[in-house]
């Protein structure tokens, strides 16, 4: 018997054979059922909004939340780590931002390699291949 008796039970299993089974189901049921999903759905919509307008700041930080972990697989304290280890300043021009910092990651594997400002993240995001950086380097060189 199950520990907690007000737990409630999944219809599929967990994997991704029950995910896909689950989603054709209630694909089926809203097809089925298009006006009282309608007017649930704008019903959660407005109360999705009522919330975010009244707690802009928890909001904004669930935003964050999120955006790491779904584009960067990080989670905040991650992040927070990162930026307490280049002492609050873009790994790149070592100058603080009054903006939040952006993660650079390598955009093959995905893995986070430091906290860039915006201009340093953009002059990356331009040339990412090192061989321009040493032309660009060299270039310099030559004409100061």
């Amino acid at each position: 018997m199950d520990p907690n008796p007000h737990k409630k039970r999944r219809a599929y299993p967990d994997t991704p054979e029950g995910r896909a089974k689950h989603a054709e189901v209630m694909r089926e049921w809203h097809r089925r059922h298009p006006d009282w999903y309608r007017k649930n759905y704008a019903e959660r919509k407005a109360a999705g909004a009522r919330w975010r307008d009244s707690h802009p700041e928890q909001y904004r930080r669930y935003q964050r939340r999120h955006h790491l972990k779904e584009k960067y697989g990080i989670t905040l304290e991650e992040y927070d780590r990162l930026l307490a280890a280049q002492g609050g300043v873009c790994a790149i021009c070592q100058q603080p931002s009054l903006k939040t910092l952006h993660v650079d990651h390598d955009h093959e594997t995905g893995k986070p390699r430091g906290l860039l400002c915006f201009t340093c993240n953009r002059f990356l995001m331009a040339k990412p291949k090192l061989e321009y950086f040493e032309r660009a380097i060299a270039y310099l060189k030559r004409v100061t």
